[in-house]
């Protein structure tokens, strides 16, 4: 007991002054009491935050101390690399599944933590943002009856390839390159419907994307057995993985809105970006017969920022080829069955009229031709 009370002597009062007594005792003249305390919140503990470069090179960031409740600027990631990836700030997992932070932000401290550094596969493949929105599909009056009815599409947005598929990009995927016309940054072609599928799948499984097509339970294009060369059942059953991250063909409704530059179609072009074909079109007006493809994103861009939508390769879209609809639709697959894929945007043989964002071509998945090639989509997820 400490203080002493009123009826103590000055000596027993003194700060220093202790004495004690029985946890039961009870003092004559009521001079025995007690005051209270509690912790202070105020009080911070003090936390560290590690890093953790997760694999890659460069030197780990020192370890940062810091009160509960108070900020910290997480390190930047400068000088660190990792072959094949890109630092994307860092992570409470090493898996990159925790809570994601910037690199340079401001961190909140809690507790004790580790954080990793969050490495994302580089893509070989450029892709744009294609906003979602609405447009009208088809072309009201002039080119082709099969471009009728004009109808009303709206659609979620995606990512779209900036450029066709490159030899360079598919010699990397595939590891061969069955293009007529050689060089590297030229389109390829020469590939069917059914090489574009193994294609998607061997570049999503490459960056750790989960697969979009399936053809007999299988995501691995390994297990589907040789590409076929006519016809096939199985192939043509292919199915797209629901929730699926990764790469594949557009439909026929998205290459058309995409084409046309988008919601509401801005500029209402002819072409893909402007109605002088000349300026964005590599077609049979502006390419000498039989000289074949030129470097993809030569001509001028759309309004999205993609290349060549007009000419220079034809482009396999994911749809079975069936008429046109007068009714309003949402995210539209194409017809459920058929014997022909459609194919998009002409080539450097087309004339003008076959290289119109509106025109439509189909073929057999089976079709290995010059002229033929393709690009990829992938969901805004």
């Amino acid at each position: 007991m400490r203080g002493g009370s009123r009826d103590n002597p000055a000596l027993e009062a003194r700060s220093v002054y202790r004495f004690e007594a029985p946890p039961s005792n009870l003092f004559p003249n009521n001079n025995l009491g007690f005051r209270l305390v509690r912790p202070d919140s105020a009080a911070a503990a003090t936390y560290a935050v590690t890093f953790d470069i997760n694999g890659g090179s460069g030197i780990t960031p020192s370890a940062q101390m810091a009160n509960s409740g108070t900020t910290i600027t997480l390190p930047s990631g400068s000088g660190f690399s990792k072959t094949g990836y890109t630092f994307d700030g860092w992570n409470t997992n090493s898996s990159g599944t925790g809570t994601n932070y910037n690199a340079g932000s401001s961190y909140t401290v809690t507790g004790d933590v580790t954080l990793y550094a969050k490495w994302d596969i580089e893509s070989i493949y450029e892709m744009v943002f294609v906003p979602g929105g609405s447009f009208e599909m088809g072309n009201p009056s002039g080119g082709e009856s099969n471009e009728r009815p004009v109808h009303t599409v709206t659609l979620t947005g995606f990512y779209m390839g900036k450029y066709e598929v490159t030899q360079a990009q598919y010699q990397a995927v595939m590891g061969t390159n069955p293009s007529k016309f050689s060089g590297i940054n030229l389109p390829v072609e020469q590939v069917t419907w059914y090489d574009a599928l193994v294609f998607c799948n061997k570049l999503s499984i490459m960056e750790g994307l989960t697969p979009a097509y399936r053809i007999s339970g299988s995501t691995d294009p390994a297990a589907w057995g040789t590409v076929p060369t006519s016809s096939n059942a199985t192939w043509n059953a292919v199915e797209v993985v629901g929730g699926s991250t990764g790469y594949r063909l557009p439909t026929e409704a998205q290459w058309e809105y995409a084409a046309k530059g988008g919601n509401g179609s801005p500029g209402n072009y002819t072409y893909s970006g402007s109605n002088t074909v000349g300026d964005v079109a590599w077609y049979s007006g502006n390419v000498s017969y039989g000289s074949g493809t030129k470097a993809v994103g030569t001509k001028a861009p759309n309004g999205l920022d993609l290349y060549d939508m007009s000419g220079n390769v034809v482009e396999w879209c994911w749809d079975w080829y069936g008429s046109y609809s007068s009714e309003a639709q949402t995210d539209p697959q194409g017809a459920s069955s058929g014997s022909n894929r459609v194919a998009r945007g002409g080539s450097w043989g087309y004339p003008v009229g076959g290289v119109r964002s509106a025109s439509r071509g189909r073929d057999a998945p089976i079709l290995r031709s010059d002229g033929f090639g393709f690009r990829l989509v992938r969901p805004a997820q």
